[in-house]
C-alpha cells in the first residue's frame, strides 16, 4: 500500500470536483481524502509492484495538468487499523 500526498495547482471548485471524480473512478484508489495542510489530498493506493504505481501515477498525475506535485510513501508495516472509536456507556 501506498500512502501520496497530491497538491493540485488550482482549487476552483470544478477543479476539485474534477480531481475528486477521477480518484472516485481509479480501481487502484482505496481511500481519498481532501484535507488542509501542506496536501490538498491524501490518497490510499493499491499497486501491486512499482511498475503498477508508475502506470498509475502517468495516469492520473502526469497527464493532469492541474497536478502541482505529489508525494508518495510506502507503508512497510501496518502497526494499527480500523476506524471503531471508543463508546462511552453513560452513566
Amino acid at each position: 500500500m501506498l500512502i501520496v500526498e497530491v497538491s493540485l495547482q488550482r482549487e476552483r471548485k470544478a477543479d476539485l470536483e474534477h480531481f475528486k471524480a477521477r480518484m472516485r473512478d481509479a480501481p487502484e484508489v482505496m481511500q481519498c481524502y481532501y484535507v488542509t495542510g501542506d496536501a490538498d489530498f491524501i490518497l490510499l493506493v493499491s499497486a501491486r509492484d512499482m511498475a503498477d504505481f508508475e502506470n498509475f501515477t502517468s495516469e492520473y498525475f502526469f497527464e493532469e495538468e492541474n497536478i502541482l506535485r505529489f508525494r508518495t510513501s510506502a507503508v512497510m508495516n501496518r502497526v494499527k487499523t480500523g476506524f471503531s472509536m471508543p463508546v462511552e456507556t453513560r452513566p
